[in-house]
């Protein structure tokens, strides 16, 4: 009798292996998986980067802020009525010309002699940004070391309104290097010593 049915291979069994088809079909749905989990796995890996980078800026952005609110409590009138940031040899005079005063007490941020009181008070109410009280404390924000990292940059601190004599707020601005129209974060801080004005 004529056997009909091809022979593919002799002593071969079908149950034995998987067809060339087969395996073309099992390779296609793995490699498409591991694409897959790869893209998941670099989503999660990108997130993760932009997770850190703002939490970096974040910390400088304090830092930054914690350096100011120092400032604003460092700034006095009583070495220069019209205020400045004291240089670590300089001391404040206290009611007598003996006795010195520290950062804290009231006339630490007060000028101790009456000539430079009329002085201060000028400072005050200033219409004039150049001799206005809050000049040197804005410069003195100016001159800490600038913030230019991560991606963020403090721009130059400018008085909430200068038209305003009796405003003694200094506006303080973060934003992005790339995109300055972007504020990260916006600060108003007023020196202490403004507190003696009024």
């Amino acid at each position: 009798m004529l056997d009909l049915q091809p022979n593919c291979c002799s002593g071969c069994d079908k149950s034995n292996g998987f067809t060339l088809v087969e395996v073309i079909v099992a390779a296609t749905i793995i490699i498409v998986a591991v694409a897959g989990t790869l893209g998941g796995f670099n989503a999660f890996i990108s997130a993760s980067n932009q997770t850190q980078s703002k939490t970096e800026q974040q910390k400088m952005l304090d830092t930054d802020i914690a350096k100011i609110s120092k400032l604003s409590q460092v700034y006095t009138a009583c070495i220069n009525p019209r205020g400045s940031v004291p240089a670590p040899s300089e001391t404040c005079q206290g009611l007598t010309a003996s006795s010195t005063v520290q950062m804290g007490d009231s006339l630490y941020y007060f000028p101790p002699a009456t000539s430079d009181q009329a002085t201060f008070f000028s400072a005050c109410s200033a219409s004039d940004a150049n001799n206005h009280i809050t000049k040197n404390f804005i410069k003195a924000i100016d001159l800490l070391r600038p913030v230019s990292a991560n991606g963020l940059t403090r721009q130059a601190a400018t008085r909430d309104d200068e038209d305003d004599a009796s405003n003694h707020l200094v506006r303080v601005r973060w934003v992005q290097a790339t995109n300055t129209s972007n504020t990260l974060r916006l600060i108003k801080v007023v020196p202490l010593v403004s507190a003696w004005c009024f």
